[in-house]
């Protein structure tokens, strides 16, 4: 609003100051507002009138005009723009994270929560009723209880998708699809079927040229051959240019002259002169005779020869050309009949004789010209004369119906008129779609890649199976992690999925056989015999006086207790402590005699012992005290055979026990 406040005229500049008071809304109705104005010379004074809104920019209806508040500033919920959208909503449903209430979603689980907006994977299915048949239409392979809500009819239907009754939403055939719709549907072919809805295939079309029943769409001369595939030429088999492929005659066939063949060779010429024989005329063929006869072919003998210094009409003595005229008489010209200038008046050619072209006449016209189009028969040259046709020819006269076109969409050398993205597929013909063939969601038929490509994980096929799984377990080859699986091994590794036969178990058991010490005839010694645990073993033995030994077996010891601390490959341990008792005599010694033959072995002995009877046990242990084999025979006083051809050579230990009895040999094995 401009409001004119003072107007004054004077040939001076005046300057000064104007106070000014606004009552926004009238005289004593508030609002009031004092300004200031200094001025000097004309100007326009512009005050600041107040203007109520909202001022708070925090505010939805913040006013950036408006400079005074009018407390009518509204604000957006906690959580919330202005425009009712969550600050924060990681995954976009709509509820702002803060708002989010974890539970299970599943409607259908034992757990879900109404009130529950995020699933956190809690969802409990162990008490899921529902169908648990497998053939039902509704069955589901998580339910738990029955609760008799199976439907066996509401998918039984046809399930062929070339029926007439097919519907998808049956997933069991009943058998009753109806076909009574397949058939052609091509409005175009011969076996066209109105009645049909769905096309089989079946569809068949005439030739072309042709209509269904095999008749020509076209046959003006009514020969049975359509005029289409008409062929121009000559048909008489008698004509020297016959055309054996030729179907309707053109008037161009030429025959030979009478007694000639189509070469113009004589059909009969005995003395081979050229001159068929029903031709040859006899007479004097002597140029120089009188009556010398030049359409005479055959000499007769009847020539007459003027007298000497004469001709035969006793003229001209004086004939330098010989031709019978005189000289005087002589006249020059073209002599030869077949010349376009032929004078018949003339006696001597001068050589100025003038011939037609070859297939013309003296005039310029053909001699034969069959089609009249001006090019003579023999100069006619066969081709395309189309000029839209990929093979026209320039040069042809004659079109020989062999004019080849472009297909739709090329040009004659088989390249796209319209190719934007020059792959070779014309644009009229892309097809979009998945051109990666490693893609889950590959088109063959796809040309143009629509950027919708599928792919399968990492070392899975598209249908979530391992690409490579040699033991069928459901783990890749790739992701497989070996290690021992077993969880009562000392390594079992929980996070194995293949086992690598590592597993190993501390479960090493010590069988001791001590012989004692007999006083004054014999020291003591220790076999024993290690089970189960991983060879190789490590024996650590303590005994008395300080013993201490890493032998498996101990001989030559005296009395005394010993402990032995033996250790597997895999660090397991086991102890036992062996007594060797003093024996004061040799009938407190009872021990098993027996022999042991050949010795050293190759592999196969014998054991022959006296003294024994009843139940006998036979040990073999190497030098590590790892028991190699065991026999449990009756002893029937003959040889028993043993056979260790499968183990190394080397020292092993023989351990025979027959009841309370007990004795060890000691046997080299080559």
């Amino acid at each position: 609003m401009q409001v004119l406040v003072m107007q004054m005229t004077t040939a001076g500049e005046i300057c000064g100051t104007m106070n000014f008071q606004i009552f926004e809304n009238g005289i004593g109705q508030g609002g009031e507002m004092q300004f200031t104005y200094e001025f000097c010379g004309t100007g326009t004074f512009s005050p600041s009138i107040l203007d109520g809104g909202c001022t708070d920019e925090l505010a939805c209806n913040y006013d950036s005009e408006a400079n005074e508040d009018d407390g009518s500033c509204t604000y957006a919920e906690e959580y919330y723009d202005c425009e009712g959208n969550c600050l924060s909503d990681i995954d976009g449903d709509g509820i702002c994270d803060e708002l989010e209430i974890p539970g299970c979603t599943d409607s259908i689980a034992c757990n879900y929560s109404t009130d529950a907006t995020d699933d956190d994977g809690t969802c409990d299915y162990s008490c899921y009723a529902g169908c648990t048949n497998p053939s039902a239409c509704n069955y589901n392979p998580e339910v738990t209880e029955d609760d008799g809500s199976c439907d066996y009819t509401s998918c039984v239907g046809c399930t062929d998708d070339m029926a007439c009754n097919y519907d998808p939403i049956f997933t069991v055939d009943n058998g009753t699809c109806d076909y009574s719709c397949l058939g052609c549907t091509d409005a175009e072919a011969c076996n066209y079927d109105a009645a049909a809805t769905i096309d089989d295939g079946s569809c068949t079309f005439a030739q072309a040229y042709y209509d269904c029943d095999d008749n020509c769409l076209m046959d003006m001369d009514g020969d049975g051959i359509c005029d289409e595939l008409e062929i121009v030429g000559c048909t008489d088999e008698l004509a020297c240019n016959y055309d054996m492929n030729a179907t309707n005659e053109d008037g161009s066939c030429e025959f030979p002259a009478v007694f000639y063949d189509c070469d113009g060779n004589c059909l009969m010429d005995a003395d081979g002169d050229g001159i068929c024989d029903e031709l040859e005329i006899a007479g004097c063929t002597d140029c120089a005779a009188c009556n010398y006869n030049i359409e005479a072919t055959e000499d007769n003998g009847s020539c007459e020869f003027p007298v000497a210094g004469y001709d035969c009409e006793g003229n001209c003595l004086a004939d330098i050309d010989g031709d019978g005229v005189c000289d005087p008489f002589e006249i020059g010209g073209c002599t030869d009949v077949m010349a376009c200038n032929y004078d018949s008046a003339a006696t001597d050619d001068n050589g100025t004789c003038v011939y037609a072209d070859q297939y013309y006449d003296c005039d310029g016209n053909c001699l034969n010209d069959a089609d009249s189009d001006g090019v003579c028969d023999e100069l006619e040259v066969a081709g395309c004369t189309d000029v839209t046709a990929c093979n026209y020819d320039a040069a042809a006269t004659d079109d020989d119906g062999m004019c080849e076109f472009a297909e739709e969409y090329y040009d004659c050398d088989g390249n796209c008129l319209n190719d934007i993205d020059g792959d070779g597929v014309c644009d009229e013909l892309e097809i979009t779609g998945c051109t990666d063939a490693i893609a889950c969601n590959y088109d063959e038929a796809a040309t143009d890649d629509d950027g919708m490509c599928e792919y399968a994980e990492e070392y899975y096929d598209c249908e979530g199976n391992c690409l490579n799984d040699s033991d069928g377990d459901g783990v890749c080859d790739e992701l497989e992690i070996s290690g021992c699986t077993d969880p009562e091994a000392e390594n079992y590794n929980e996070e194995a999925t293949d086992d690598d036969g590592s597993c190993y178990f501390c479960d090493i058991e010590l069988t001791p056989d001590a012989t004692d010490e007999v006083e004054g005839a014999s020291n003591g010694s220790i076999l024993i015999v290690v089970t189960g645990g991983t060879f190789p073993y490590e024996f650590a033995w303590t005994g008395p006086n300080d013993f201490i030994s890493a032998d498996s077996n101990l001989t030559d010891i005296s009395a005394g207790t010993y402990v032995l601390i033996v250790t597997d490959a895999n660090g397991c341990t086991e102890n036992i402590e062996v007594i060797v008792d003093n024996v004061t005599g040799i009938a407190e010694l009872t021990a098993v005699d027996f022999d042991v033959y050949p010795n050293p072995s190759t592999g196969s002995f014998w054991i022959q012992g006296s003294g024994l009877n009843g139940k006998m046990v036979l040990e073999v242990i190497d030098a590590s005290g790892r028991l190699l084999d065991r026999l449990e025979c009756t002893y029937q006083g003959q040889p028993i055979q043993f056979d260790l051809n499968r183990v190394e050579s080397g020292l092993y230990h023989i351990i025979l026990r027959n009841g309370e009895k007990l004795g060890t040999k000691r046997m080299l094995l080559q």
